[in-house]
């Protein structure tokens, strides 16, 4: 009852379709996966789970959110002409941002 009240008092829905996400030992299957988005993003949402565990026992779930934009008055999302980027300049702000992160968090993996 506690993830209802919360998902009601923040308008949101929980998107499932059903289908389970975890295979036990056994071979049987349940729900262990929820997965909530805003109301106004529900109708938009597509939710699907992969029936292939990858040597796991869950299986990958898949979330798609189908919401056309405009950007600059063009549909779909900007486009980057990555020929013209200075790789140079962001290989060097990346690993100064990462040594930064790094002097406060000593749990970062590279």
């Amino acid at each position: 009852m506690i993830i209802e009240d919360l998902i009601d008092m923040n308008n949101a829905s929980v998107i499932n379709t059903g289908k389970p996400t975890y295979q036990q030992y056994d071979g049987s299957r349940s729900h262990l996966d929820v997965s909530i988005v805003s109301n106004c993003l529900a109708a938009k949402s597509n939710w699907g789970a992969l029936n292939n565990t990858l040597g796991s026992d869950q299986c990958p779930t898949v979330i798609s959110i189908n919401e056309r934009q405009l950007f600059s008055g063009q549909l779909g999302p900007p486009k980057f002409k990555l020929s013209k980027a200075d790789w140079r300049r962001f290989k060097g702000i990346f690993n100064e941002k990462l040594s930064a992160a790094a002097m406060h968090d000593d749990t970062i993996i590279v």
